[in-house]
């Protein structure tokens, strides 16, 4: 049963990831023009996280 199960969330996991990707080939003229940086700095704001990967290091960020 567990192997059922994994085996579901493995293909699972691919299709949507396969959706994800064609979606971005068709869109490919607004894809090109997402600035990776920008998207990186809205990550860093979104929300707190207790361990802080940017900058080149990895430090923990305590919870507000």
């Amino acid at each position: 049963m567990f192997d059922l199960l994994l085996n579901r969330l493995r293909s699972t996991i691919a299709d949507e990831f396969l959706v994800d990707c064609m979606i971005l080939h068709i869109e490919r003229e607004f894809a090109n023009s997402i600035d990776n940086e920008e998207i990186i700095e809205e990550f860093k704001i979104s929300k707190p996280r207790r361990i802080c990967i940017f900058e080149g290091k990895a430090h923990y960020v305590p919870p507000d």
